[in-house]
């Protein structure tokens, strides 16, 4: 296959201190490569200076990084702003610092088809509603007009990887895109840069931290240390014969994790049976109730001793509302709570007070 990208002996230093110490990778065409590391490793570093977007005190003091074996290190500024977001796109970590709060999200990717793009007005916006359909993004038409805030983070996120793909880049940097989401948000937004790869044939750099992350989406690996890359290698050798001290030890650290939920007991410490939580509505002079939000409704879970429930959602789903009404924070609507046989979802204040410490 044809490498897109090549990285040869990177070296960046600050006055007094070396950042990134001679690193070496190759990206190929159609490809996933993760730059795994520690925060602090230098994996951003990196990626800033593929896109030559480095502070001015951090210097480039050897090395190349090459973009279809054109040196970006020797295009002029003017030229480079050609390559930014044309043929490599970025998408970053945090999607509401990244977006303009006061322009609608659609005239935002609209600013880089006309930036990047000889297109006329008309076929600019149905370009942008044709993005928003592909990465999920529902009722594109009506999101075209709305702003940052009224958007969730999975939906600033789309916006985000609408944004990078505006253009058709040949390389798209993702860097920790799904960090700063939920879990079942992030699930669905690596599921979307997965789909999109396949179909555009679309090169990435995945930086993480996260090797869960990694198992799902990458093609190879390279873990960083210190400014070093430690380990590089296909993912299935990656996983199955590591060979340094520092990936053994972050992959031992995923198996201790493993190993701990094989133990189990079948003795139940905490039921909770058809659990209701209603907040009223209120409304009028003499607020009266007039309508509920059920923010949880005939909810079931039972915890073995020993064991640990993990309970997913997004934002709002309910989960902290679970969690305050089994230690009695918020009045429960109906349903029992039992912990260690007793029900402690009507017991008063002073005999609910010994269960608090356990």
């Amino acid at each position: 296959m044809n490498k897109i990208l090549k990285i040869k002996k990177l070296t960046l230093k600050t006055k007094n201190k070396t950042l990134i110490d001679s690193i070496s990778f190759d990206i190929e065409e159609g490809e996933i490569f993760a730059l795994v590391g520690e925060s602090g490793s230098g994996k951003s570093l990196t990626s800033l200076s593929i896109m030559r977007l480095l502070p001015d005190a951090i210097k480039i003091t050897s090395g190349d990084i090459l973009l279809r074996d054109k040196s970006l290190f020797k295009l002029p500024e003017y030229q480079m702003q050609k390559v930014r977001g044309k043929a490599i796109a970025m998408i970053f970590q945090e999607p509401m610092s990244a977006l303009n709060p006061v322009m609608s999200v659609g005239e935002q990717v609209a600013e880089v088809l006309r930036l990047h793009l000889n297109l006329k007005e008309g076929k600019i916006e149905d370009k942008v509603i044709s993005l928003f359909d592909e990465v999920g993004i529902k009722e594109p038409k009506q999101r075209y007009n709305s702003y940052p805030h009224q958007l969730s983070g999975g939906q600033k996120q789309r916006v985000m990887i609408a944004m990078a793909l505006a253009c058709e880049p040949d390389l798209l940097i993702a860097d920790e895109p799904t960090t700063a989401l939920d879990v079942t948000i992030q699930a669905q937004v690596l599921s979307l840069l997965k789909d999109i790869q396949k179909n555009r044939s679309l090169s990435i750099l995945f930086i993480t931290h996260d090797m869960g992350v990694v198992s799902q989406m990458a093609d190879k690996i390279a873990v960083m240390r210190y400014g070093q890359i430690v380990e590089q290698n296909s993912a299935d050798k990656f996983f199955s014969n590591p060979t340094h001290p520092y990936t053994k030890q972050l992959l031992a650290d995923v198996q201790i994790v493993k190993t701990q939920k094989e133990i189990t007991t079948n003795q139940t410490l905490l039921e909770v049976r058809d659990l209701k939580v209603y907040f009223p509505i209120k409304k009028g002079l003499f607020q009266r109730t007039v309508s509920y939000v059920k923010a949880v409704n005939r909810v079931s879970l039972s915890i073995p001793k020993g064991k640990t429930l993990a309970l997913v959602g997004e934002s709002g789903s309910g989960k902290s509302t679970i969690g305050g009404a089994i230690l009695r924070l918020l009045d429960i609507t109906e349903g029992e709570i039992l912990f260690d046989g007793t029900d402690i979802a009507n017991i008063s204040p002073k005999k609910l007070m010994p269960y608090r410490s356990k």
